[in-house]
């Protein structure tokens, strides 16, 4: 994989966690002008954002673990790591996705290096 690659899959890769993080600012926004205001009105109107934030949040992180699933599978490791990755993957989801990023795909040497070193 190339350095450009390697780098717009590492910024989908950290996006889900900034938006959580975007997501529970909000959320607390949200509860605050509720408890604050008592009007019920104003949760109708700060709902759809947060919807929003939420469903961005869980698109970007079924298609990174199909990815990541993927590149697990077909990478060349041995099976007991292999499993390792799958469930890592499965009991952390988009925890595990920066780990998985920056151990097996940005440390790996890209293609056009090891086209270099032949």
């Amino acid at each position: 994989m190339e350095r450009g690659s390697k780098i717009w899959l590492g910024i989908f890769t950290f996006l889900p966690i900034a938006l959580l993080f975007v997501y529970m600012f909000f959320f607390a926004m949200i509860v605050w002008d509720v408890m604050a205001h008592n009007d019920d009105i104003s949760l109708l109107t700060d709902i759809g954002p947060a919807l929003l934030l939420v469903l961005s949040i869980g698109i970007i992180a079924f298609g990174l673990y199909i990815y990541y699933i993927i590149h697990v599978i077909n990478s060349k490791v041995d099976s007991n790591e292999k499993i390792l990755w799958l469930i890592f993957f499965l009991t952390c989801n988009i925890l595990a996705f920066p780990i998985y990023w920056y151990m097996r795909i940005w440390k790996s040497p890209s293609e056009n290096m090891s086209m270099i070193a032949n």
